[in-house]
């Protein structure tokens, strides 16, 4: 054998590292049957998301436009109705309440459409301040909120695996190791933005 045969025989093999932000198609190079890691990543999700549902005001002084005629057990229905509204997901609205409760035993109403956008189904919760009370005669003022995850991140998706996208925030990295591949093969790769797949492997 010469020189230069033996030279190509015992070349040593190279590692790559390749990282893929968007969308693309990978070949795998002929001498290459396994990827020796793949880390992937999904779209991060939208943030948490705080809106009102109701909000009590007691005042000491002045007049409402009309009598009296609520306490806390009856503004808690109306607090847990944009729940349920909210935790149905996607986007639409509800009436937010606000009531002025004066001491002189009258009281106004408002209500207000509010909307909420491509919240997550299920993702909801109530967020109750320290005067809040669910029964009893409002002599305080407090507030309920809601809080939803609005969105899903995107998935991110290649050699046969599926990296979840983000709820609400971050998506959790996902490492694999020794995935079989076929030599001079084409994997498509779907990457959202803002999500990654990360391949080693020696060729």
């Amino acid at each position: 054998m010469n020189p230069a045969m033996m030279l190509a025989v015992f070349a040593p093999r190279i590692l790559v590292s390749q990282t893929f932000t968007a969308d693309t198609t990978w070949v795998a190079p002929t001498s290459t049957y396994q990827l020796e890691t793949l880390v992937g990543q999904g779209q991060a999700g939208g943030l948490s998301v705080s809106i009102l549902a109701v909000n009590v005001f007691y005042v000491g002084s002045g007049s409402g436009n009309g009598p009296a005629a609520n306490d806390w057990s009856n503004v808690q229905p109306v607090a847990a109705a944009a729940l349920s509204t909210v935790n149905g997901g996607g986007s639409g609205s509800y009436s937010a309440l606000t009531l002025f409760k004066y001491a002189d035993g009258t009281e106004s109403i408002v209500s207000t459409a509010t909307a909420y956008n491509n919240a997550v189904a299920g993702s909801a919760a109530i967020s109750y301040d320290t005067g809040w009370h669910t029964s009893g005669p409002i002599t305080n003022s407090g507030s309920a909120n809601i809080i939803y995850t609005r969105s899903n991140g995107a998935d991110a998706t290649g050699f046969g695996q599926t990296f979840a996208g983000g709820i609400g925030g971050p998506a959790t990295p996902v490492s694999l190791t020794n995935i079989a591949i076929a030599p001079g093969a084409s994997y498509p790769l779907t990457v959202p933005a803002g999500s990654s797949i990360t391949i080693t492997y020696y060729r």
